[in-house]
């Protein structure tokens, strides 16, 4: 029968050798961790996979057909405008092959295209003035007020407010380049 110290000898023993085993197992792992590590699984870019790493997903079988459009595939598009708000006409001034002047011919339309774009945005100014008037029985004179809204000599109105707040908010835009002038 094994006496008590030699017990706990024994156990020191394999504690050690736990530990010993534990620090390997850590160290294997996470080498193992790192050389698996790739674009699929991680946060590392696809230019920094190893060579010859398979892409996680398999490439599209070629079809056969050219890229594009295909025939009798009906395209689609805005539609056209029959009454745009501005027509501008481009005309030759002169014959392209003998420079005869073209000034006074008539032509007609061969092709249109049509560009869709917004109106600038111009800023809305309002002027708010108080008026004076005098009473003509007692000759006191009184004066209107601003709106509560109106707090300062100048100063920007809601839309525009509000225009700031979306750009900082929705598009993350830093509110000092927002504001801005």
């Amino acid at each position: 029968m094994l006496d008590i110290k030699t017990l706990l000898k024994k156990i020191e023993e394999l504690e050690a050798r736990c530990a010993e085993w534990k620090k390997k197992y850590s160290e294997l792992e996470a080498k193992l961790a790192e050389k698996n590590k790739d674009s699929s699984n991680s946060s590392k870019p696809p230019s920094q996979d190893p060579l010859g790493t398979e892409r996680k997903y398999p490439k599209k079988e070629k079809s056969g057909k050219k890229p594009g459009g295909q025939k009798g595939h009906q395209g689609k598009c805005k539609d056209f405008r029959q009454k745009p708000d501005i027509i501008q006409t481009h005309q030759p001034k002169s014959c392209l092959e003998c420079g005869e002047s073209l000034e006074h011919v008539e032509g007609k339309v061969v092709e249109r295209r049509q560009d869709i774009d917004i109106p600038p945005i111009e800023p809305i100014i309002t002027e708010h003035q108080l008026i004076e008037k005098t009473c003509p029985c007692c000759k006191h004179r009184s004066k209107g007020s601003f709106p509560k809204h109106i707090r300062s000599f100048i100063q920007f109105g809601i839309n525009v407010i509000m225009a700031v707040i979306y750009f900082n908010v929705v598009h993350h835009i830093p509110f000092k380049r927002t504001t801005r002038s």
